[in-house]
């Protein structure tokens, strides 16, 4: 498939219908095209599960992916996201991404400081309430 050039931003927040399938969906949208720059999913209270699905998508996307900004807040993301985002972070799949909202989740201190250290083991850059990490 060709990757598209067109679309470099989509906002679907405060969506509840996003499902599982709909995750499955939008990862493969972003493995094919390398040039979404903007992905805001905020308030959407789609869960731990399709969360997981997600980050599990963005694993296969290259590395020369372009998104920057990842608006996950108040979606209901648990352990089993964290771990799925921490595996992105860890494989170097999100080299451009400088901004990553995860508040209002449903997130432990343990999930927090894991996804701390994925964070700024990938290099990313560090965050505060106007850039970077905020969870």
């Amino acid at each position: 498939a060709r990757a598209s050039t067109a679309v470099t931003a989509l906002h679907i927040g405060k969506n509840p219908g996003f499902s599982l399938q709909a995750a499955r969906a939008l990862g493969r949208l972003l493995a094919a095209n390398n040039n979404i720059k903007e992905l805001f999913l905020m308030n959407g209270a789609f869960g731990d599960e399709a969360g997981a699905e997600l980050f599990e998508a963005l694993a296969v996307c290259s590395e020369a992916s372009a998104l920057r900004k990842l608006d996950l807040k108040g979606n209901a993301l648990g352990t089993k996201a964290a771990g799925a985002l921490l595996a992105v972070l860890r494989a170097g799949k999100l080299p451009a991404l400088a901004e990553l909202w995860l508040t209002e989740n449903d997130l432990s201190e343990s999930d927090k400081a894991s996804i701390k250290a994925g964070w700024k083991s990938a290099g990313l850059p560090d965050g505060d309430y106007d850039m970077g990490l905020l969870l």
